[in-house]
């Protein structure tokens, strides 16, 4: 999807900005660990052999969240305490 076309993603996001506002407001979360996943960054432009660059298209991206009743729960503070530590799509798998 993005690997010929830079400003592709910008376009992506307001598609997902909006599908997960979606799902906000039916209420698919209330009850929904949702992660977000990709497989790498960019990888066929110049902006790939700048620093940045050469980060995104070696790490993949990761985010989650969890369903608003587990916020007050040990599983939210554990995820809290371990935002900033690196872990691998393997890691979510085991």
């Amino acid at each position: 999807y993005t690997h010929t076309h830079f400003s592709v993603p910008s376009q992506y996001d307001k598609f997902l900005k909006a599908t997960i506002e979606l799902f906000e407001k039916s209420g698919y979360l209330d009850n929904t660990l949702f992660l977000l996943m990709s497989d790498h960054g960019q990888r066929v432009t110049s902006y790939s052999v700048t620093d940045l660059g050469r980060m995104e298209r070696t790490f993949p991206f990761l985010s989650m969240r969890l369903p608003k009743k587990l916020w007050k729960t040990k599983y939210f503070r554990n995820a809290q305490a371990n935002k900033y530590k690196l872990f691998t799509h393997t890691d979510i798998y085991k």
